[in-house]
């Protein structure tokens, strides 16, 4: 039987901390090894977090002149865009749940979004959340 790598971990009081700022409804959180993190935002993107603190919203190309918008533009422009859930597709990129458009979306590091699914034996996905990918390549999600 093999050991149990977490066995004996602990973290210190002290060692937890914030890290991000303006973030608008941070709801899925991603970590690289390097210490890069990527957060779910509703401003209709996702955000770049890097180690050193740094911070860069990656959103749909065709989304990018609604960012200096107030929240209900950034809304209506980016036609209803609402990040929830993320995971890592096989090269790096994002696959998305998202609320607004009601869709799985793929979207690369550069912000060139494609549409997955909208639905699935004809049927209408509606809210999805928590997408995976397995070690087969498939994508998991809730439907909620």
């Amino acid at each position: 039987m093999s050991r149990n790598p977490l066995h004996g971990f602990r973290v210190e009081r002290t060692q937890i901390g914030f890290i991000g700022h303006d973030l608008q409804r941070p709801e899925c959180i991603l970590a690289e090894p390097d210490g890069t993190l990527w957060v779910a935002d509703a401003r209709g993107g996702v955000v770049r977090i890097a180690p050193d603190g740094s911070q860069q919203i990656i959103t749909p190309l065709t989304q990018e002149k609604a960012l200096d918008a107030s929240f209900e533009a950034r809304y209506v422009e980016a036609k209803g865009s609402l990040p929830n859930g993320l995971c890592f597709a096989e090269n790096g990129d994002f696959i998305i749940a998202n609320w607004g458009t009601n869709a799985l979306e793929r979207m690369t590091r550069a912000g060139h979004l494609r549409t997955l699914y909208t639905e699935i034996e004809g049927r209408p996905l509606g809210k999805v959340n928590f997408p995976l990918r397995d070690s087969k390549g498939r994508i998991w999600f809730r439907a909620c």
